[in-house]
């Protein structure tokens, strides 16, 4: 027969180690979220480096912005090196839109690997449409300025395959995902000189934008950026034919009032 003190001292134990785990789980789950906290914020940080930069031109003029730009270049490393050091020490607590943010810094830096990287980081922890086309887009950029054009094209065909991964995307973010994906592609092959190519992209996306039923609002920056494609592509392929009727009345109306989910700030493709 068990003797009750030794009972008692041995569900004291047990208690005793229960009662350290679930302190320990404890400061673990608030450590995490105090980390997440801590990377939302600085990632948050990042993401309106774009929007600061734009007013200082507004504010100040371009020749001031461009001295300043410099400072908010350093800015941002030392944010993306803060990043780094968390995700580092909590990779477990980054989700798709963190990495996706990190790579549209890296690409306004020219820093391409490791942009891709990012990027590619991103497309693993995806879960909706919306970042997986836009962070597809980033990473078929990438490809395409680091010389890897199978890659690039690999990309951009996936992401008009969108409903192959999410089988539930309405039909009117599907003609707007594919749309500029075929203008990025467009503006990638444009940009390896591969003039056919281009024309190809350009042409599948004037069919598309026929009988497209996006909003005028979001046509109207896509016109904007198939007015610069069209144009550079005229540049750089003199001989090329290109069958882009609407295209052309979309580039007659467009201007840059709405953004294009994805698109680079790298001025290529």
């Amino acid at each position: 027969m068990i003797d009750a003190g030794v009972m008692i001292a041995a569900l004291a134990f047990l208690f005793s180690v229960v009662g350290y785990w679930l302190d320990g789980r404890s400061a673990t789950v608030a450590e995490r979220r105090d980390f997440r906290s801590q990377l939302s914020e600085l990632v948050r940080q990042v993401n309106d480096i774009p929007i600061e930069e734009a007013t200082l031109a507004l504010d100040l003029g371009a020749e001031k912005a461009t001295a300043l730009g410099g400072v908010t270049a350093a800015r941002q490393a030392v944010l993306l090196g803060q990043i780094h050091d968390i995700l580092d020490r909590r990779p477990s607590i980054a989700i798709a839109l963190d990495h996706f943010v990190v790579g549209e810094a890296y690409t306004r830096n020219g820093q391409w690997i490791e942009a891709r990287a990012a990027y590619e980081q991103a497309l693993r922890l995806a879960k909706d449409p919306t970042i997986d086309l836009a962070a597809r887009r980033g990473l078929a950029t990438m490809l395409f300025l680091l010389g890897d054009l199978d890659g690039a094209r690999a990309e951009y065909d996936r992401a008009l395959h969108l409903a192959d991964r999410y089988g539930d995307v309405r039909p009117e973010f599907l003609e707007y995902s594919d749309l500029i994906t075929r203008l990025g592609w467009a503006s990638g092959e444009q940009w390896a000189g591969r003039c056919v190519e281009a024309a190809a992209q350009l042409e599948a996306l004037n069919q598309a934008a026929t009988s497209t039923r996006t909003p005028s609002f979001y046509m109207r920056p896509i016109g904007y950026r198939v007015a610069q494609v069209i144009g550079a592509i005229r540049v750089s392929c003199p001989g090329q034919t290109l069958e882009v009727s609407r295209l052309a009345e979309l580039a007659g109306t467009g201007a840059p009032t709405a953004p294009v989910l994805g698109d680079t700030a790298t001025g290529s493709p």
